[in-house]
């Protein structure tokens, strides 16, 4: 009886989405979202406000379910509505593009909005560029893209979802984009990443005045398991003698966990030097740009340091078990990782105070990655050229 309810709800939604793709749309109103309406962040974030504050010709709306950034969003004057609102099932019905960086269709802004977008320009501007294979690309993903559920859902919306655009950094991630998105060279587009413009601005950021002069040395590892296996800071780091290097070269470590591991214990222990700011929540961008040294592991966030040219470690402490058991990767990693990758604690800290002596030997390999993850045109700012590209759509 379950079954035969969802399946009714899922042929009710597919009819709804199928007339509304018959309803006029207006060219020049966009609405955004991000992250199953919970965040105001990401790509989609920087290219709303540049829309806000260069288009005014450009009736541009954030959708959110989250009432948290409802609340600071409206302290701000932005113009945001939340997804159970009236007026956001309106722009989801006039409305001629909608912009995330998850979802492909309405479940970016949180809730069922998608019954109301049929023949809107879903215009899909993903996460940063990936290492880890996604979508049709990943077992996991496509075992359930290719249930039955999820092929009576796509039965209903392929025709009103006709119109879903991918925007890639390069030659190379357009042609992993049409893989697994299972897209072509019309939908999936050359087109950069809005939030990486954040980089090529005048800007003022937050963490070099809180630790001002000091070296910021940034520790931003990826999840593992979705959040259900545990990363103990306390247990995976040796807190006492990197709270000694950083002291011996003026710098500050940053820890900042992954949001799936935001619940886990904090540090245990008074650091002078070490700072957990998991819980704090600036764009990674802003964290990376003050970031003197980043050490990541299988996280996409060193291809938008790449940009940055500056120095990369890899702590890897399981990287066997990740590359044989979490997730397949697009290259091969050991070979392809623009730094020293450290399988232990005692060879991060050696390779973190080589660093810290200036001795980087890892320039070319960087320039030759960011050249390959982006293309000329895209290390640069590229908000006003997807903007006019969206338009024309």
């Amino acid at each position: 009886m379950k079954t035969f309810v969802t399946y009714l709800k899922l042929f009710i939604c597919g009819i709804i989405v199928n007339i509304t793709n018959l309803l006029p749309r207006n060219r020049k109103m966009m609405i955004f979202g991000a992250w199953f309406g919970q965040k105001y962040d990401d790509n989609t974030k920087a290219l709303f406000e540049y829309v806000i504050n260069n288009r005014k010709d450009i009736e541009a709306y954030w959708i959110t379910a989250n009432k948290e950034v409802y609340s600071q969003m409206k302290e701000k004057g932005l113009p945001v509505y939340l997804n159970t609102s009236f007026k956001a099932k309106y722009l989801s019905l006039r409305s001629r593009y909608y912009l995330s960086v998850v979802m492909l269709d309405g479940r970016d802004s949180g809730g069922n909005l998608a019954r109301y977008m049929g023949g809107i320009h879903v215009i899909n501007l993903w996460h940063g560029v990936p290492i880890k294979k996604i979508m049709f690309d990943d077992e996991a993903q496509r075992t359930l893209m290719n249930s039955n559920k999820a092929k009576f859902i796509h039965f209903f919306e392929k025709r009103p979802f006709r119109h879903t655009y991918h925007f890639a950094t390069s030659p190379n991630i357009v042609e992993i984009y049409k893989r697994c998105f299972r897209s072509d060279d019309e939908h999936v587009l050359n087109m950069g990443q809005a939030r990486n413009d954040y980089f090529y601005e005048q800007r003022h950021n937050p963490y070099r005045d809180r630790f001002n002069n000091k070296r910021i040395i940034l520790y931003m590892p990826t999840h593992r398991k979705a959040g259900n296996l545990t990363m103990d800071m306390n247990v995976l780091l040796n807190l006492d003698k990197i709270d000694k290097i950083c002291a011996m070269n003026n710098a500050v470590f940053l820890i900042k966990k992954h949001f799936y591991h935001s619940k886990e214990k904090s540090i245990v222990g008074n650091y002078n030097n070490i700072k957990e700011i998991t819980n704090e929540n600036p764009s990674a961008q802003v964290l990376l740009d003050a970031a003197d040294i980043l050490i990541t592991d299988y996280s996409g966030c060193f291809i938008d340091f790449l940009l940055l040219d500056r120095p990369i470690l890899f702590y890897c402490y399981d990287l066997d078990e990740y590359l044989l058991n979490d997730r397949n990767m697009y290259i091969d990693y050991r070979s392809t990782i623009p730094g020293e990758i450290c399988e232990d604690k005692e060879a991060l800290n050696t390779s973190l105070e080589v660093l810290l002596k200036g001795e980087d030997l890892f320039v070319n390999k960087r320039k030759e990655q960011r050249d390959f993850f982006y293309s000329k045109d895209n290390q640069k700012p590229v908000s006003k050229k997807q903007i006019e590209a969206i338009l024309k759509l």
